[in-house]
C-alpha cells in the first residue's frame, strides 16, 4: 500500500493535473445528471389543461385553514357529448377526491349546469340551478385525515 501512494507521488505533474481534470469532469457530469433527475421530479406538469377547467375555488377556513382544499370543475369529451366532475385537492399534495357531476352534449350546458361553487359552512355545493345542484358534505371532503 505504501508503495502504491509513493507511486502516485512520483507521477509527473502533467499527468497528476489530467487526472485531478478528468475526475472533476466525471464528477460534475454525475452531479449534473443527479440535480437534473430531481429537477424533473420536482418540476411538474400542469395537472389540467386550462380547456378543461370550468371553475377553480378555494375552500373558506375550515379545519384545516383558508384554501385548503380546492375545488376544480373539470369537463372531459366523451363519445355522447362531454363528462363533468370536480376534483377537490387536499393540501399542496396530489390527494384528491374525484366527485362525478353528470353528461352534458354541450360546453355551454355544463358552465350553465356547474358553473356555480359555494363553500358553506357544512358542505361545498356545486351547481346553479335545483335540477343540477350537487352537495358535498363538510364531513365527506374532511375525511382524508
Amino acid at each position: 500500500m505504501l508503495n502504491q501512494f509513493h507511486t502516485f507521488s512520483k507521477m509527473n505533474k502533467s499527468l497528476k493535473r489530467k487526472l485531478f481534470f478528468t475526475s472533476l469532469i466525471v464528477i460534475s457530469f454525475f452531479l449534473g445528471g443527479l440535480f437534473n433527475g430531481l429537477d424533473k421530479l420536482s418540476n411538474n406538469k400542469p395537472l389540467y389543461k386550462i380547456e378543461d377547467v370550468v371553475l377553480i375555488s378555494r375552500s373558506p377556513k375550515w379545519k384545516y385553514g383558508l384554501g385548503f382544499y380546492v375545488a376544480v370543475i373539470l369537463i372531459k369529451k366523451s363519445e355522447n357529448g362531454f363528462n363533468v366532475s370536480c376534483k377537490i385537492h387536499v393540501g399542496n399534495h396530489n390527494y384528491f377526491q374525484n366527485v362525478p357531476l353528470g353528461s352534458v352534449s354541450t360546453i355551454e350546458e355544463a358552465y350553465h349546469k356547474w358553473g356555480v361553487v359555494s363553500w358553506a359552512n357544512d358542505a361545498l355545493i356545486i351547481g346553479s340551478s335545483i335540477d343540477s345542484l350537487v352537495t358535498i358534505k363538510r364531513k365527506q371532503i374532511e375525511q382524508h385525515r
